[in-house]
């Protein structure tokens, strides 16, 4: 935007965007801090900050912009601090700092509290859709394939009940071992709603420890904990008016799950270190595979939680089961793998994966197939192009005097066998980050049917 050095140029027009501009950061810098109850009061002091701080940009240079930056601040929190500083945007009266130019004067006239709260207003919301757009930005950036490929009929019911449960607003649950696609399902359900057009917000329960799982859902304010520096929104936040996907939910500590069911009962949240109430609109959909009703027994699942996120439930059937979509799926992975070459798969190595019985289900073939791509010589892949449990037809498993990544593998499926599965409580026995051990298990494999 094009703007003439002296104030006196600006066209009422002009100084309209210069100030809708301006609150979109004001608006985000101020966002759940303490203000002044009278809404219009605050308006004024808000698009009178903003004012200040035009002028003292383009009249007085990067300089004085500083010390009137420091102006909004006061005038968005205090009446009274803010005497030195406020200007009253009503018609035909407008004061500025000892200084400033006094042509001001006539290009704020007629701009009244209306229109600053029009352009707040106005403001919130795009930053609201920055906020969205950024996050989904990042999902069209995710890499993996983006849609449900099958032809078996167990998941053509599936399909059929995510078809009749999108248009709700209704919870799911998504049951289903790890690798079968859990977090498609959830995808599927929001791209089929009603709010496709709002942000899918995904967060990993069993992959962070408890105080960093609340700050990421809540946000948290400045100086809420060591590490603080700055005011954060949440996923709660990012997700609304979209749809929040909690994955292992089953993984979720109990005193993370009282917070999580306030929410959902009553839409509204406090973030971590805040007093001031946020409500929310967003749809939940939760995906584990755990058995929540044995969880519930031993008193490490919460059974209220439970019936709040099981309105509706859809359980994915592991790829073992539906063995016709192996060479579906496999032959997507060859096309979205393309970068490496164009392959295709020889018989014999189709036949190896159609044996196989794939304990990490559609993410261990994933892989399968990628490895051989890239290490296949040819334009055909052979058998000896895949790992060494797929060609034999059983799952691998670690042998006494192996290698140090097959030792490290075993101990954690002892591990987690000894704690019946919860992934928390075996990061604290093995005495590493629980996001440590969550790509531990992706990066070796492991599945719920190597520590039952």
């Amino acid at each position: 935007m094009e703007v003439s050095e002296k104030p006196g140029d600006w066209s009422p027009d002009l100084v309209r965007k210069l100030i809708e501009n301006a609150i979109v950061r004001v608006h985000e810098i101020h966002e759940g801090q303490r203000i002044e109850r009278d809404p219009m009061r605050r308006y004024a002091w808000i698009a009178g900050g903003v004012a200040v701080a035009a002028i003292a940009l383009f009249s007085f240079g990067p300089a004085y912009l500083r010390h009137t930056l420091s102006a909004i601040f006061v005038i968005s929190s205090s009446a009274e601090a803010a005497a030195p500083y406020r200007i009253a945007v009503t018609p035909g009266n407008a004061t500025v700092p000892k200084g400033a130019d006094q042509t001001i004067n006539a290009t704020l006239s007629g701009f009244d509290a209306t229109d600053a709260s029009i352009l707040i207003r106005k403001a919130a919301e795009k930053g609201r859709l920055v906020r969205q757009n950024v996050v989904m930005r990042g999902q069209l950036e995710e890499p993996g394939y983006q849609s449900l490929i099958t032809g078996s009929p167990r998941m053509d019911e599936v399909l059929h009940l995510i078809d009749r449960v999108a248009p709700t607003d209704s919870s799911v649950l998504v049951l289903g071992e790890s690798g079968t696609g859990k977090e498609l399902v959830a995808r599927a359900i929001h791209d089929r709603s009603a709010r496709a057009q709002q942000a899918f917000v995904p967060i990993h329960c069993g992959a962070l420890a408890r105080e960093v799982l609340e700050s990421e859902l809540f946000g948290h304010e400045k100086g809420a904990f060591t590490g603080a520096v700055a005011t954060k929104a949440g996923l709660i936040e990012l997700a609304d008016g979209g749809t929040l996907f909690l994955d292992e939910i089953g993984e979720m500590e109990p005193e993370s799950q009282v917070k999580l069911l306030r929410v959902l009962e009553s839409y509204a949240f406090f973030r971590v270190g805040g007093t001031r109430r946020r409500t929310v609109d967003m749809r939940l959909v939760a995906a584990t595979n755990r058995d929540l009703a044995e969880a519930i027994k031993t008193g490490e699942f919460r059974q209220d939680l439970f019936y709040r996120i099981n309105t509706i439930t859809i359980t994915l059937p592991p790829l073992r089961e539906r063995p016709e979509d192996i060479r579906r799926l496999a032959e997507h992975f060859l096309e979205q793998n393309a970068t490496y070459g164009r392959k295709r798969l020889s018989d014999s190595a189709m036949d190896c994966l159609e044996r196989y019985r794939w304990p990490g289900n559609v993410r261990e073939l994933q892989h399968a197939v990628q490895r051989a791509v890239i290490l296949s010589q040819g334009d055909l892949i052979q058998p000896t192009d895949l790992p060494e449990e797929v060609r034999g037809g059983r799952p691998s498993a670690a042998s006494p005097g192996g290698s140090l990544e097959d030792m490290e593998r075993q101990h954690i499926i002892s591990t987690l066998r000894s704690v019946s599965g919860h992934r928390a409580k075996a990061a604290t026995v093995l005495r590493i980050d629980p996001k440590t051990l969550y790509r531990k298990i992706q990066a070796y494999g492991i599945t719920p049917e190597h520590y039952r």
